[in-house]
């Protein structure tokens, strides 16, 4: 049996409910938690335009610290 991952970092984003009751639908198809469902979309995005394994934290803190004001 594999071992449960600890994320120490979260994201926090803001939908309509529609939107949240879209992906307990979409997790529910795959046998999955919506959180596992969200963070498998989140990397599949990304792997569209960055690959976040060779991306270093320092690299991204600027487009982290632009967006900290305006949530």
């Amino acid at each position: 049996m594999t071992e449960s991952v600890r994320f120490s970092d979260s994201i926090t984003i803001r939908v309509q409910p529609e939107i949240t009751a879209l992906v307990d639908r979409a997790a529910r198809a795959k046998g999955s938690k919506p959180s596992e469902w969200t963070r498998q979309a989140l990397l599949e995005g990304l792997a569209a335009g960055l690959d976040p394994a060779t991306t270093r934290a320092h690299e991204t803190a600027p487009l982290y610290d632009s967006q900290r004001g305006s949530s």
